[in-house]
């Protein structure tokens, strides 16, 4: 959060315009106030930034956000979007110094602007000249690159859009940053993935972009927040041996792949496509052959595949959601038939008296994940074994800590990883005979007794 002084103005003007970013640069008296915080985009940031210039460049048009302005006399102050804008201002110079902008006209008009915004602008934090140097190292690196032509340049100038908010109070400058950032933090990482992914709806699919926006607003934000935090996020995290600790904002990516319709045909999409038309084809003759108004077939997904953007994003969502019986013991046990070994851990881990502490908790959804991850491949095949083989995975490390946080439950997936284990397996047993180590010692024995009892006739316990 920034902070500034406060002002004395009596006039409260607010202007708000749409501009491209040729039009923004033409404001001459922009300027970073002392108050700004440092500048600390990171390479990601503006990698992302420069991919989204060059896949987006077919558009008419692009929205690359908002800039808030304090008008101070004569001078336009930048309250917010200032890493933004540095970013841009970098790619252009860049650009400009490089051979590719010979004989650009449009350039040279704006040339003089660049070169005075640059000098104006003043970085005094080490913070900001280190990543000023570094991520102008990481531009000319992508603009020297074949594919950063002189149209992506124009269509950054021309085509680039942001919304300009111009306020005359200080006050109100911070008070609208703050409420901007504010409903920013409020916003969940799942929420960002909805607009992206309906952005990214063929043309032709808007009945089935208006059913899924219904669909999407008739579920609980809730139950959404949970589904991608605790389970989506953490399987594919660890599934590819990533820590996958707290889904946030910035994670959001691992939840973005491939538009079939727009990629290239890439070798390793053909599969994708191939099953993704093939189920569309199947559901279209079977609605013109037996009259009916949904889908017979569904798309085969698995967590650790590749996202497909768009209207499958959003079908893999609620074939997920479907999953929740697994983490509820009662439907469990009414859904599948599971032997009564298995009925007994169900029974014990969801009311033996410790179960509410954060650190059980934890291991519950640890169980969970992994028990989803092992239906997700293997379906209801040698389930109870597989749900006693977990079972005994996730509460080895409940026992083995007296308080237990989520970084020692993430370190010791990593370090025992069934997850990966089970992404690997062809076939159940693949995954069943993994040896699991034997427990010599319990540190927590307090309100876990019967978990300790079912450990001892289990055969993971060795009683001295």
């Amino acid at each position: 959060m920034i902070e500034g002084p406060n002002s004395k103005d009596d006039q409260s003007i607010a202007k708000t315009e749409i501009l491209t970013i040729e039009n923004v640069l033409s404001k001459a008296h922009l300027k970073i106030p002392e108050y700004q915080r440092p500048y600390k985009w990171q390479d990601f940031h503006v990698l992302k930034l420069i991919d989204d210039i060059q896949t987006q460049s077919d558009k008419p048009s692009y929205r690359l956000g908002t800039i808030v302005l304090h008008k101070k006399g004569d001078e336009l102050e930048i309250v917010d979007g200032q890493q933004r804008l540095i970013t841009i201002l970098l790619i252009i110079q860049a650009f400009k110094t490089s051979n590719k902008a010979i004989n650009s006209t449009l350039l040279r008009q704006i040339d003089q602007n660049i070169e005075f915004l640059l000098d104006k602008f003043e970085f005094n934090s080490t913070i900001s000249k280190a990543n000023l140097q570094k991520n102008y190292q990481v531009i000319r690196q992508e603009v020297n690159k074949a594919e950063f032509t002189h149209h992506a340049i124009e269509f950054l100038l021309k085509q680039c859009e942001v919304v300009v908010i111009i306020l005359s109070k200080i006050s109100e400058a911070f008070q609208f940053f703050d409420s901007q950032n504010a409903r920013g933090r409020d916003l969940n990482p799942h929420d960002l993935l909805k607009a992206f992914h309906l952005r990214e709806f063929d043309n032709d699919e808007k009945q089935i972009k208006i059913a899924t926006v219904k669909f999407w607003e008739d579920s609980n934000s809730e139950d959404l927040a949970l589904l991608f935090s605790k389970y989506l996020y953490r399987i594919r995290g660890w599934m590819n041996g990533r820590s996958s600790r707290f889904f946030t904002k910035s994670d959001v990516d691992i939840f973005k792949g491939v538009n079939l319709t727009g990629s290239a045909n890439y070798p390793s999409l053909k599969a994708l496509k191939i099953t993704h038309h093939n189920i569309d084809d199947l559901n279209q003759q079977a609605r013109a052959r037996l009259g009916i108004d949904g889908d017979m077939f569904s798309f085969p997904f698995q967590f650790d595949q590749t996202i497909i953007n768009g209207r499958r994003f959003f079908e893999m969502v609620r074939y997920y959601q479907d999953f929740e019986f697994l983490r509820h013991k009662d439907q469990l046990i009414k859904k599948i038939e599971l032997k009564d070994e298995s009925k007994e851990i169900l029974e014990v881990i969801s009311n033996y008296s410790g179960r509410h502490r954060t650190g059980d908790k934890y291991t519950r959804g640890v169980f969970n994940a992994l028990l989803m991850a092992y239906y997700d491949k293997f379906g209801e095949h040698e389930l109870s074994s597989a749900l006693n083989k977990i079972f005994i995975w996730a509460y080895s490390l409940r026992l083995d800590y007296q308080r237990l946080s989520f970084a020692s439950v993430d370190n010791y997936v990593l370090k025992r990883n069934l997850f990966i284990t089970l992404k690997e397996a062809n076939h159940p047993k693949e995954f069943l005979h993994e040896p699991l180590p034997i427990l010599n010692d319990i540190k927590d024995s307090k309100k876990t007794d019967k978990i300790v009892t079912l450990f001892k006739e289990m055969g993971y316990y060795n009683v001295k």
